[in-house]
């Protein structure tokens, strides 16, 4: 395809075509080659023409991070977008690229929301030299915030322990840890939620007698354990804390559908609860409970989502599972 204009329009069926960039003597392309995906909707791929006989200059930007080194270590790429439609990633901790002379909006971005880079852009004015910039990613945290309530609503003092989930050395609640990875330990509050700072990840959290944390003297917890992942935003878990005196019921997750050995989840109240022998059994008192049945890979849920009431006695939900079409 040839033009004399500034565009070149065509149409094409889904799928992946590689193409190559020829231009006039005396110019170069970027990118002079690539690969297009066509996927639904129309596409814009830009291509920068570059006078061979006009002179540029190095860019160099240099990507840190707290634990040094670029964010590819950490499972991200790092975007850098200029204004003149130019624009680069990597895994590395540099970009370097040429430019002629004159100004270039930029910005920067990382499809991994662990991070978050400072600056987020701005401006690359070339007058003839090169030029060096840093572009540091900080990590994110958010706010994992516990709300312990007592089932008239009011809230009483309460201590509990959660642990950051990584390589598997042991266990709490069937959930492999490191303990030397994030270990945010025991917390209490008097009256109010207990917060605490958390990167994305997923985090086990028990209540009771475990590493010296306990409740308050006559008090039972709903849920007394379970795993919350924290992605990309803060989070909010509410724990019932139900004086011993008020009764408890079973309320069971039966699945059917699934090959035994196979693990699914349900998140209760916004807490996973997990297994892979079959039911998922945890206590409550009375009350409704909303939940979301979250079904293993090849897997559909016949109810993906709900709630329950609990009136005095145990309850059991039927939960149908069967193969996906995909």
């Amino acid at each position: 395809m040839v033009s004399n204009s500034s565009l070149i329009t065509f149409e094409l069926s889904n799928g992946t075509y590689d193409y190559d960039v020829q231009s006039s003597a005396g110019f170069a392309a970027t990118p002079s080659a690539g690969t297009l995906a066509v996927v639904g909707m129309p596409e814009s791929n830009p291509v920068y023409f570059s006078n061979l006989f006009e002179p540029t200059f190095q860019i160099h930007v240099n990507i840190t991070t707290d634990y040094g080194g670029g964010v590819g270590g950490w499972d991200a790429d790092a975007y850098l977008n200029l204004s003149n439609g130019l624009h680069f990633s990597t895994l590395n901790d540099s970009i370097l690229f040429a430019l002629p002379n004159g100004t270039y909006g930029f910005t920067v971005a990382t499809g991994n929301l662990t991070w978050t880079p400072e600056p987020r852009g701005g401006v690359f004015i070339v007058d003839g030299h090169e030029q060096w910039t840093t572009v540091h990613f900080n990590e994110v945290y958010y706010n994992l915030t516990f709300n312990a309530i007592t089932g008239s609503g009011g809230e009483v003092p309460w201590i509990f322990f959660f642990q950051f989930c990584g390589a598997s050395l042991t266990t709490i609640c069937g959930l492999p840890y490191n303990a030397s990875t994030q270990n945010l330990g025991c917390s209490s509050g008097d009256t109010g939620p207990s917060r605490q700072s958390a990167r994305n990840g997923t985090y086990v959290f028990l209540i009771g007698p475990w590493l010296g944390c306990d409740l308050p003297s006559g008090y039972v917890a709903s849920p007394s354990q379970g795993a919350i992942p924290v992605n990309g935003s803060d989070v909010n878990v509410t724990v019932v804390l139900t004086p011993v005196s008020v009764p408890l019921f079973a309320l069971t997750f039966s699945p059917t559908g699934l090959p035994a050995g196979v693990q699914w989840w349900v998140t209760i109240q916004g807490i996973e609860e997990w297994s892979d022998s079959g039911a998922i059994q945890s206590e409550y008192p009375n009350g409704t409970y909303a939940y979301t049945v979250h079904a293993p890979e090849g897997y559909v849920a016949e109810t993906h989502s709900g709630s329950v009431s609990i009136k005095g006695a145990s309850v059991i939900e039927q939960v149908v599972f069967s193969a996906s079409s995909n």
